[in-house]
């Protein structure tokens, strides 16, 4: 199947009901000079002084200049989409995947429920967009129809203003296609680029005839339910919606002497730490690995396509199943935090008596960093090769969605040569991220959430060439228009082809 990224978004809350709707009362808001200075002050301590990225891909002399044009532009009054898109792309020139802005604390539940949005699911092939499902009624818009302009702006024009606020690490431009697809368009569109009653749509058909449609802005809970009863998604919904396990592994009969393992995260229901992650993880492996070695497999697949991340630990997991010598293997080549005693610490995914326990775990450096040792963290510790790992050929199925915990992995098989890569670029950077712990704060005046991340990551790989750009697989491939129509999966199928003609 091929994974479309973020099309967890048709499925992750349960339909809302339509009565429950409400309208977006901060399109109507209004910011007063002295409350955006407090609330931008505010983030701009709370980056300094707990960000451990923030100069990362930026200088300060960077940051800071980009602090002052935000400071005059609010010498007046502002809508308070105006000041949020600011912060948003202020946010976004650190280049960080987990630095993020909302406008309000619980996107989904708004985005469900009071944001009117664009109600078709599209998919990005080339520089163009195209409709997947319809989330009208009727058959004036079909799967496969080409969107040219909304509202009279191009998709080109339109790419160009979302590029200015979507979050990506380092420098990877591959990470804007999860943000032109389905769900995420919707709301980035409606987010930055405009709020309209309308779309005013000019679409061409697979016959390369244009047409102009006029589709409402709708809430999210009745696009959701317009893609599963319109019969025009059936086919689609059909390759594109179908469950699937967190953790699942088939012998194939299309290839073979071949196994497939799809990971769609690094977590699971019902976990807690760090060693029931690993716990987990390692009896998904044990239980699978017993039935790869009595099936005499020679090639295993593993899907990480659209895998968002997860738990460190059990990145490194897989990576110990899959390891090519007895070797161990340096999987961090170190963690470290900024800070110890920030007053937004409060504001951080632990408690007090934790922050102080890790203190003896942290030595500090002489650039006034601390730096995190291996007796507080087990994940910085070399990653011991399984006696029960896999010693064929593996072959990982990657994209821009590959994120975080499964960059971090697809990192270091990429480095100590693992496996084959097939796919697109990852959305995490070959060097590492920042994440670990995360600080979810509130700006006061304006209301606009802020998750920030504590830790920085340094991959234990090789001098990058590329800083900045995530993981580039060994073949790239990526599908056009015939293979997303008829569900046809040609990353999988070029794997496939690789197999039986190695």
């Amino acid at each position: 199947m091929v994974k479309l990224l973020f099309i967890l978004l048709l499925t992750s809350i349960p339909m809302l009901p339509l009565y429950s709707q409400e309208a977006d009362s901060l399109k109507s808001k209004i910011l007063t000079t002295e409350q955006m200075r407090e609330d931008l002050s505010l983030y701009r301590q709370l980056l300094t002084e707990t960000h451990p990225g923030l100069y990362r891909y930026q200088t300060k002399a960077e940051f800071n200049e980009a602090y002052r044009l935000i400071e005059t532009e609010i010498d007046q009054a502002l809508p308070f989409y105006r000041f949020y898109n600011l912060l948003g792309q202020f946010s976004a020139q650190i280049r960080c995947a987990h630095t993020q802005v909302f406008p309000v604390e619980d996107i989904m539940v708004s985005l469900k429920n009071s944001f009117k949005v664009f109600p078709l699911f599209l998919y990005p092939i080339d520089s163009r967009l195209y409709v997947l499902f319809t989330g009208i009624e009727g058959e004036s818009i079909m799967p496969g129809d080409e969107l040219i302009s909304i509202n009279g702006r191009s998709i080109k024009e339109i790419r160009e203003i979302i590029e200015n606020y979507f979050v990506r690490d380092g420098n990877n431009n591959e990470v804007l296609r999860k943000y032109l697809q389905g769900g995420m368009f919707s709301l980035y569109y409606y987010l930055y680029v405009e709020r309209p009653t309308n779309f005013d749509l000019v679409l061409k058909d697979l016959e390369g005839q244009e047409k102009a449609v006029k589709v409402p802005a709708m809430n999210y809970s009745y696009v959701e339910k317009n893609y599963v009863n319109n019969p025009l998604n059936k086919e689609m919904m059909a390759f594109y919606n179908k469950k699937q396990k967190n953790w699942d592994m088939e012998i194939l009969e299309e290839v073979p002497s071949t196994a497939y393992i799809s990971i769609s995260s690094f977590g699971s229901n019902g976990i807690h730490d760090e060693d029931e992650a690993r716990d987990a993880f390692r009896k998904f492996m044990d239980r699978n690995m017993k039935k790869i070695h009595k099936s005499n497999i020679e090639n295993l697949i593993i899907e990480l396509r659209g895998n968002r991340g997860g738990w460190d630990i059990q990145g490194q997991e897989l990576f110990s199943y899959l390891a090519k010598s007895d070797s161990e293997v340096r999987y961090y080549a170190g963690q470290s935090t900024i800070t110890i005693d920030s007053e937004f610490l409060k504001y951080a995914d632990f408690s007090a008596e934790e922050l102080e326990s890790s203190k003896e775990y942290l030595t500090l450096m002489e650039d006034g960093t601390y730096k995190m040792e291996p007796a507080g963290n087990v994940t910085l510790l070399p990653v011991k090769p399984k006696q029960n790992r896999f010693r064929g050929n593996v072959y990982i199925l990657m994209d821009e969605g590959c994120a975080s915990t499964c960059a971090e992995f697809t990192a270091i098989a990429k480095a100590n040569k693992s496996a084959v890569l097939v796919g697109n670029e990852t959305g995490g950077a070959m060097e590492g991220g920042n994440g670990g712990s995360f600080i979810a704060f509130t700006l006061p005046n304006s209301g606009i959430h802020v998750n920030t991340p504590l830790v920085k990551y340094q991959m234990a790989v090789p001098e990058v060439e590329l800083k900045g750009r995530g993981i580039i697989p060994d073949y790239t491939v990526m599908p056009d228009l015939n293979d997303v129509l008829n569900g046809r999966d040609a990353t999988k199928e070029f794997v496939f082809k690789l197999i039986r003609n190695q």
